[in-house]
């Protein structure tokens, strides 16, 4: 993915919150409970509903499996797609630069990297009741020369990745080809 440079210490590496793991995953897992239990009553022709059961017509038992199986199959296309993004987007500190990896579907990726000399302030950004308890935010680092900036989306502690980023700045030295 990338080479550290002779000299270069990693520091940490980053992904976002384990519960936006948890939290992306429950609408595949629910989506595939629902799926199973229509299969079922759409087989057997009767369901249990609030208001007592319910007969019906019992649908032809392969149709029924076969249209439910590309259905989880799809489910599972979409979960390992989430968690694949999940596990993938990632961002190192060394005590050089910063590396964002950032993977949009299976096969591409976007990688930056940006010195930390050339880092110009670093902020914060934590937005909600649950974020604030939980501690998952936004780390921003703006720089000079890019047009963009660098963020670390939905991460926990992020004021812990801050003060590690502005010690990194703080312990680099400068050298008269840095200004």
């Amino acid at each position: 993915m990338f080479n550290i440079a002779k000299g270069e210490k990693k520091i940490k590496t980053i992904r976002r919150h384990w519960l936006i793991l948890i939290i992306g995953i429950l609408p595949f897992a629910f989506t595939a409970y629902i799926t199973a239990v229509l299969q079922e009553a759409l087989v057997t022709g009767s369901m249990w509903t609030p208001f007592g059961a319910a007969s019906f017509p019992a649908l032809p038992e392969e149709y029924v499996y076969a249209a439910g199986s590309v259905l989880f199959l799809v489910l599972w296309l979409g979960a390992v797609h989430f968690i694949t993004d999940y596990y993938l987007d990632t961002w190192i500190i060394t005590n050089e630069r910063i590396v964002g990896i950032t993977q949009y579907g299976f096969f591409r990726r976007h990688i930056n990297n940006f010195r930390i000399e050339r880092i110009q302030d670093v902020k914060t950004e934590v937005n909600g009741v649950f974020s604030t308890l939980l501690d998952i935010g936004d780390v921003h680092i703006e720089t000079a020369g890019h047009s963009h900036d660098l963020v670390m989306k939905t991460i926990g502690a992020p004021q812990k990745v801050r003060g590690i980023i502005m010690e990194e700045i703080k312990n680099r030295p400068i050298h008269l080809h840095d200004v």
